[in-house]
């Protein structure tokens, strides 16, 4: 089960139990961005020990719109 999955059960038990669901949305939120930041940091990694430009691999790799594509 993905943290997504997680988090919307728990959106939908509080709601069915009446409670404030917002902090399951930011918790979803951060934990997006998080796992958008590993994975960028990750390729930045990947760029440096292929003895690569990061500047030429920022423009190619980060600048192309599929990179948002999850």
């Amino acid at each position: 089960m993905t943290l997504t999955e997680q988090v919307t059960k728990s959106i939908i038990l509080r709601l069915i139990k009446g409670q404030d669901y917002r902090i399951e949305v930011v918790a979803l939120i951060n934990a997006q961005f998080l796992q958008f930041a590993m994975d960028f940091f990750e390729k930045i990694v990947q760029a440096k020990l292929r003895n690569k430009d990061v500047m030429d691999w920022y423009k190619k790799e980060f600048l192309n719109p599929a990179f948002f594509v999850a």
